[in-house]
């Protein structure tokens, strides 16, 4: 929007540390553009493994991470930027200690973002289609992936409005 792109480096990094502890987002690569694409400049990435970036406004920046663990789960996190990627605050993730909360089981697809603050992922591997309506801190199970013939990937979600969407399955 408003002639406001971002790009990041479209790769899955390794499995997390043992102990689940995430991986760095050193060597994660992401751009933004402000005209258009004519020309792109370098930010820093605030997580690594980068599966989709959102904004409504192009200021307001949404940022879904995922990297895998272990048996079909991933570590994921949402980040969020007030200032066009500028600088970054983690509003979720999979560690049950912090503020928000993810789930864990299954991967993170691409991320859609309303008007209206809502924000929903699909996923895969027993990821299903995932929905926040408190700004991406708390996310809760819209739809199982068992109704999306028997857990396909969602490749692709998007929303006209806050109520009105599509999910797309591979």
């Amino acid at each position: 929007p408003y002639g406001v792109a971002f790009v990041a480096q479209n790769t899955v990094p390794p499995p997390a540390q043992p102990g689940g502890d995430a991986v760095s987002p050193q060597g994660q690569l992401l751009f933004t553009s402000t005209n258009l694409g004519r020309s792109w400049e370098s930010v820093r990435a605030p997580c690594a493994g980068i599966q989709s970036i959102r904004s409504i406004d192009g200021v307001h920046v949404w940022i879904l991470c995922a990297v895998p663990c272990c048996t079909g789960n991933w570590v994921k996190s949402l980040w969020t930027s007030a200032d066009g990627g500028r600088t970054w605050s983690e509003r979720s993730g999979t560690d049950p200690t912090q503020k928000g909360s993810i789930p864990f089981s299954g991967s993170a697809g691409n991320l859609t973002v309303t008007t209206a603050g809502v924000g929903i992922f699909g996923g895969s591997s027993s990821g299903g289609i995932w929905r926040s309506t408190d700004s991406g801190t708390t996310w809760h199970s819209a739809w199982d992936d068992d109704c999306i013939m028997g857990g396909d990937a969602v490749s692709d979600i998007w929303f006209a409005t806050a109520l009105d969407g599509w999910a797309l399955t591979s």
